[in-house]
């Protein structure tokens, strides 16, 4: 009995030292972690094209600090202070893929590379197969995106590999102009993430969840989850990232026409910021400021400004923006011919990039130009070609604007039910898009045919749905324009 009792308390102790052991353990390997997420995305700070994820880190660090081995632990203390070279070569040994994870983390251009070489080392897992979807996204390589995501089977999905399918699908969903989908994906990516203190991926889903309420025109949801990842970015003091998310809350103040408040953000998001392609980006949005304030001189400058930095840093796609920024500001200026040529330099890149949307998009302001010049057979070939291809690609909200535009054509020709039946199609796009800008014109032109066919009574109900809507935008310009009307 007594041989009994002192078995017991020795096992006792046994149990409670392993459990103490257990507990320091795990209170190290979270200790670590969070320095080396923290020194990871300091370094982050120095990249224009930056990637993370949490479960990599994670993964990594696991098997270094439990490995035995004088190499991993060497690798382990350079990882923990954000260099990955030797991390990467130990993991490579036993698991190619996650070790070029890793290596994303400090080199995205070329991990993004190599996976693009060697499909195999993404597609034997469903978590790899979403991280190199997000790499893809990050080079704006959306066709790449796209694919990785189709024909799934989302009832095998569980867990982290469940989330960044969520998060990727709100990416897809924004470029394709479906904001109630993206918004469900993000909300429940941005779930997972919290219960799971994935800082940093929920940080980016606020920033994700700010730009679908600022398109679906909810700007107070869309404020408050911009400054949301903003406190995330404050707590990690990552001065870049913090840049980004403030320019993106100027974007918002300029659609809300506070745009005192938005300069502000801006100079703050291009105080101390050394990156160039970051600079360029902003100062596209400073451009897109000044339009709003009819300032088109300073506007002119700003974009001007952005086209030389992008083709210093031979980034095709900023350079793609500033072309079609300063084409917008030079049709504001009636110099069409400079407005096509800049048009035309956009068109280029778009096509060598497969951007379809963007590639409508720069159309569609070509197609304005010509109806502006009365060339409507030249404008309706243009929009005919954006119609052909959103039936084979996604192209966001330029199929409906394609039959707006053609509707005004069909208008001008006083073929009254074609333009009718146009604007139609253009607002039912728009409403399944829930785009209410894009609404309150089909509305106000369906209110001029009415109108001009002598059916009063349909005349007016069209404009009251269109005062609805553009309620809803808080756009008072608009508003204003309606009421004038009524």
């Amino acid at each position: 009995m007594i041989n009994f009792e002192y078995i017991a308390l020795f096992l006792c102790a046994a149990i409670t030292a392993i459990c103490a052991i257990i507990i320091i353990t795990s209170i190290r390997y979270k200790h670590l972690f969070k320095l080396c997420r923290l020194y990871i995305l300091r370094r982050q700070q120095k990249k224009e094209i930056s990637f993370y994820s949490d479960i990599v880190l994670r993964k990594c660090l696991r098997k270094l600090f439990f490995s035995p081995s004088k190499e991993a632990k060497n690798a382990l203390v350079n990882l923990i202070f954000g260099r990955t070279s030797s991390a990467v070569e130990i993991i490579s040994k036993t698991d190619k893929s996650l070790a070029l994870f890793l290596k994303a983390h400090t080199d995205p251009k070329s991990a993004y590379s190599q996976l693009k070489k060697n499909p195999d080392l993404y597609k034997r897992h469903y978590l790899y197969r979403w991280l190199t979807a997000i790499l893809a996204a990050k080079f704006f390589d959306y066709a790449k995106t796209t694919s990785l995501i189709k024909n799934i089977e989302t009832k095998k999905l569980h867990g982290v590999s469940k989330a960044y399918y969520n998060q990727i699908s709100a990416l897809v969903y924004i470029h394709e102009a479906d904001m109630l989908s993206a918004s469900c994906n993000a909300s429940l990516a941005m779930k997972f993430f919290q219960k799971h203190d994935m800082l940093i991926e929920e940080a980016e889903t606020y920033l994700l969840l700010g730009e679908i309420y600022r398109i679906s025109c909810v700007h107070d949801v869309s404020q408050t989850m911009i400054e949301s990842a903003l406190k995330i970015y404050n707590q990690f003091k990552l001065q870049l990232f913090k840049a980004r998310a403030s320019a993106v809350l100027g974007m918002l103040m300029v659609y809300e026409n506070r745009l005192d408040e938005a300069e502000d953000k801006f100079n703050s998001a291009l105080d101390n910021l050394q990156m160039p392609q970051t600079k360029a980006d902003i100062l596209n949005q400073v451009a897109l400021l000044e339009i709003a304030r009819n300032n088109i001189k300073k506007s002119l400058v700003s974009a001007k400004e952005a086209l030389e930095l992008h083709g210093v840093v031979k980034n095709d796609r900023g350079i793609g923006l500033s072309s079609q920024i300063l084409a917008h500001l030079y049709v504001y200026e009636h110099k069409f011919k400079k407005a096509l040529d800049y048009c035309e330099q956009a068109l280029i890149i778009y096509t060598k990039q497969k951007n379809f949307s963007a590639l409508c998009e720069t159309m569609y302001l070509q197609s304005t130009i010509f109806f502006k010049q009365n060339k409507f057979k030249k404008s309706e070939q243009l929009l005919r070609n954006i119609l052909q291809i959103a039936e084979k690609h996604t192209c966001n909200f330029h199929h409906a604007n394609a039959y707006s535009l053609l509707g005004l054509i069909y208008l001008k020709k006083n073929d009254l039910q074609r333009a009718k039946v146009l604007f139609q199609q253009s607002l039912h796009l728009e409403q399944r898009n829930n785009r209410a800008n894009g609404m309150v014109a089909d509305y106000v032109n369906l209110s001029l045919i009415e109108s001009m066919r002598g059916d009063l009574a349909s005349a007016d109900n069209n404009l009251k749905a269109a005062m609805e809507y553009a309620i809803k935008t808080g756009d008072e310009n608009l508003i204003n324009l309606i009421k004038n009307r009524m």
